[in-house]
């Protein structure tokens, strides 16, 4: 319900970029009944392909001030003090969720959830998979390419 109302207000000549959504054939099949009384189309499903070893890496990396709700990575944006948030000075914290065997049986339930989506999209001709282990600079320009942008 809370897409159905954000779709409906964006006008027709404006795209919309779902971020994250769908997540399931369940939920694809609700978007495309929805779009199609709607008179709206989709047009193309990027799917940001990244090893399971890799989201494990960013994702247990994640360091969280629970106050400021600032995030860091131990490796890839690391607090100035170690331990410590930049911001507020609180400690920081790992989330639970993202110890690496929550993340690794976070990955099993997403596997088994997108790649029936993937080849639902692949069947329809929207699916663009990107690999996703890029530097930023490089993936932000592969999606443009496949958004036909820029």
């Amino acid at each position: 319900d809370m897409v159905k109302d954000f779709v409906k207000k964006v006008t027709q000549d404006k795209g919309i970029l779902f971020d994250g959504f769908p997540r399931n054939l369940s939920q694809a099949y609700a978007l495309d009944r929805f779009l199609d009384e709607t008179g709206r189309k989709l047009d193309k499903v990027i799917f940001l392909d990244v090893s399971d070893d890799q989201i494990v890496k960013r994702l247990s990396g994640r360091l969280w001030a629970p106050e400021s709700g600032c995030v860091y990575h131990i490796k890839n944006n690391p607090p100035k003090r170690a331990g410590f948030c930049d911001k507020s000075g609180e400690v920081l914290v790992k989330r639970e969720d993202d110890r690496e065997e929550i993340v690794r049986s976070r990955l099993k339930v997403f596997h088994k959830n997108i790649e029936p989506l993937l080849a639902y999209y692949r069947e329809k001709g929207f699916l663009k998979k990107i690999k996703a282990e890029l530097e930023p600079e490089e993936l932000f320009h592969q999606i443009l390419q496949s958004l036909k942008i820029g």
